[in-house]
């Protein structure tokens, strides 16, 4: 795992580019297996994994009576896989996190991926796989009293596609949904023993799309609700 953060030093810089820390690893895997009785050779590349993550970009933008403690992440991995000659793979995967508080009250996080994985034979040339899946989710917390209030809202699609890249099936979710947590203690006299007891309350709604090309088209929407008590004794 290499870390690296270039640009320290350098005082006359944009202020937020000093905060820029750089990750990357790398993963070689070579493994020998048997599949009715011929021996398969794979070999497989983690090369880039790559993760960027720069702070304080409000100071940077001059906004930072509106943004405070700003953090983004950017990351990029990679893997390369080869099968005796047989199939290749490649899987590539691209996130962003960008997470920070509105005006020191309203805690915001954002969160965003993609995914594009292939698969080939070598030996005809063909794609025999192709999954694209995008994903994010966006949410907001903030306690005005004893409850933190959350609401979010999650996004999810995915499309796969098989020998030529002819789509076989989309999927798609939109997920909204909200969270209200408090924790208090119990006041003495109530019970004999003191308690901290933290309760959660979450409600969503799924509205699920799924399209198997030329069968059948289906969408439905399902209602949630979670409620969770947990009591720390003290």
């Amino acid at each position: 795992i290499l870390r690296w953060s270039p640009l320290t030093q350098y005082n006359k810089l944009w202020s937020p580019l000093r905060t820029l820390n750089i990750y990357n690893n790398f993963k070689y895997t070579d493994e020998d297996s048997e599949e009715t009785g011929t021996l398969v050779k794979s070999k497989t590349i983690l090369l880039p994994d790559l993760v960027l993550s720069i702070y304080k970009l409000e100071e940077g933008l001059g906004i930072s009576n509106t943004i405070q403690d700003s953090n983004l992440r950017l990351s990029f991995a990679m893997t390369d896989t080869k099968a005796s000659g047989i199939s290749k793979t490649m899987d590539i995967k691209k996130g962003l996190d960008l997470r920070f508080m509105l005006l020191n009250y309203f805690d915001n996080a954002l969160v965003a991926s993609t995914r594009n994985y292939d698969q080939k034979d070598l030996i005809s040339s063909k794609t025999i796989e192709k999954i694209k899946t995008n994903s994010a989710s966006y949410q907001i917390g903030f306690k005005p009293n004893l409850f933190r209030f959350t609401p979010r809202i999650e996004y999810f699609s995915t499309e796969t596609a098989g020998v030529n890249g002819v789509v076989t099936d989309r999927e798609k979710d939109i997920i909204p949904s909200l969270n209200i947590r408090a924790d208090f203690n119990l006041k003495k006299g109530l019970i004999p023993i003191n308690e901290t007891i933290s309760i959660t309350i979450t409600t969503g709604v799924t509205i699920r799309t799924i399209k198997l090309i030329n069968r059948f088209f289906q969408k439905f929407v399902k209602l949630s609700l979670m409620v969770l008590f947990v009591i720390f004794l003290n």
